[in-house]
């Protein structure tokens, strides 16, 4: 069925996306596709009568809301946090500033109630909350960087709450 074509799809962008393979720039097309598909299947800025909840009727699209927030997003997060994955190289800063405009488009898009409840609180305080070795006097701490993407508004917002999460996971 389509809807089984539509899975291996999603997941085969999403191992490209986020799997050891050290090509960057096949990592940021692959992040660029979620974040495109992101603001097609998404439904209407807030506020917009289109926005469906996650247990919508329409099961393609809130089938790949639900892949994003309980595949995509954590294997993103983890992909960049990897040893191997080199923050200070341009072409993996391409990665972070395409992963940083795909959450900002999901959050603008699903609203800031979602994102809390799908992103702040299932994924992003799961990996947050596991440090537990102490970071340098310079570095943000956990809580700042849990607050920092509750409030960021933007893909540069965003960014700068990827980079600092990197900071504090990588113990840099």
């Amino acid at each position: 069925s389509n809807i089984q074509s539509l899975e291996d799809v999603l997941n085969t962008m999403n191992d490209g996306a986020t799997s050891e393979i050290h090509d960057a720039v096949v990592k940021k097309s692959c992040v660029v596709f979620f974040r495109d598909l992101i603001d097609q299947w998404s439904g209407e800025e807030v506020g917009g009568s289109e926005r469906e909840s996650l247990s919508s009727p329409n099961i393609p699209r809130a089938g790949f809301l639900r892949f994003i927030y309980d595949v995509f997003l954590p294997s993103a997060m983890q992909c960049i946090l990897q040893k191997t994955f080199n923050e200070k190289d341009a072409m993996h800063y391409r990665v972070i500033c395409e992963v940083g405009k795909t959450l900002a488009a999901l959050k603008l898009k699903r609203g800031h109630v979602e994102w809390e409840e799908q992103f702040v609180s299932r994924t992003l305080s799961g990996m947050v909350t596991t440090v537990v070795a102490p970071q340098p006097a310079t570095c943000p701490s956990q809580s700042d960087v849990i607050a920092a993407f509750r409030n960021a508004s933007n893909p540069k917002e965003m960014e700068i709450c990827l980079k600092n999460m990197i900071a504090v996971l990588k113990n840099r």
